[in-house]
């Protein structure tokens, strides 16, 4: 299975982790080459100069999930075997850069399919003010944040920004650290810049997964 893409060697030994490949097998087949042949390289060749983990997501089932990312790499990560685990879109810096640059329709889409859940992410998808105001405040700040306002990562902050190959948006890039860790300026000044530019050049290099 490994051979074959199904499965990847986790980072302790005898740890394996179920790949995308996986969702061939019922849904047809998915070409996610991109993520290991272009996103991949160019994350890690980002770790000296983002320090900070970075996590690549795209949407599936109304969260953000996680495809590939740079914690086995970094140095500062105090998570691992991120890869797989599935993010909610309105309490994570990487949900929120995702969910303010999509379009009307997806984002319709989204909120009509979250509403119907039982928990508080079903309660904020139908509370339409809410929503607004959490779109607006993150395009007017030009990324996602999050300071550990999902509760399974509380001690953690994040940024993070879309990823678009043209004007087609395939998914989001966050950075994640100890919400102590980083100062707001540096934040913005050192990081958020830098987070740009990886989605930027990542967006111009998977372009012809997405012709």
């Amino acid at each position: 299975m490994r051979a074959e893409g199904f499965v990847r060697k986790g980072e302790k030994d005898g740890q394996y982790y179920l790949t995308f490949a996986v969702r061939s097998l019922s849904e047809g087949l998915v070409d996610d080459a991109w993520v290991e042949q272009v996103a991949l390289p160019l994350m890690r060749s980002a770790v000296p100069e983002l320090l900070w983990p970075c996590d690549l997501g795209t949407v599936e089932g109304g969260f953000m999930v996680v495809r590939e990312s740079t914690h086995r790499f970094s140095r500062l990560s105090q998570h691992r075997g991120m890869i797989g685990e599935k993010l909610p879109i309105f309490f994570t810096a990487i949900g929120r850069a995702y969910l303010a640059a999509c379009s009307k329709e997806e984002r319709d889409g989204l909120l009509m399919l979250l509403a119907q859940r039982d928990d508080a992410i079903g309660a904020l998808a139908r509370d339409m003010d809410a929503i607004k105001q959490l779109i607006a405040t993150t395009r007017e700040r030009g990324y996602g944040i999050s300071e550990g306002d999902w509760d399974q990562q509380a001690p953690f902050g994040a940024v993070a920004v879309p990823l678009k190959c043209g004007r087609r948006l395939i998914g989001g890039l966050n950075l994640i650290f100890p919400k102590s860790a980083v100062a707001e300026e540096e934040l913005l000044n050192r990081y958020v810049p830098r987070l740009k530019k990886l989605a930027l050049r990542m967006g111009r290099n998977i372009a012809p997964w997405f012709d």
